[in-house]
């Protein structure tokens, strides 16, 4: 039983590799708490200032935006696009 033909299946595999890539944004961002920005982002290891704790919480934020945005709007069009081109034109020879 098929429930998909060539293309159908290209779309498929594209939209996982894009909600993979989605995912992983959206878990960063989850697991970048204040105390892992310090350990990673900041020059001198430690928020020293509110405003050096306001930038940890806008690169948080950005981190989750860009997963949602690559998971609502990107995953989509890439999937319609691999759909419409197949698979052997979408993949880079």
């Amino acid at each position: 039983m098929r429930f998909f033909g060539e293309r159908g299946r290209a779309r498929v595999v594209a939209e996982i590799i894009v909600s993979g890539l989605g995912l992983a944004c959206v878990g960063l961002a989850w697991r970048a708490d204040l105390r892992w920005c310090e350990r990673y982002m900041m020059e001198f290891f430690w928020a020293s200032t509110p405003e050096l704790v306001r930038k940890a919480l806008l690169w948080r934020i950005g981190g989750f935006a860009i997963g949602l945005a690559i998971l609502g709007i990107l995953r989509p069009i890439v999937g319609r696009w691999v759909e419409k081109r197949g698979s052997r034109a979408a993949t880079p020879t």
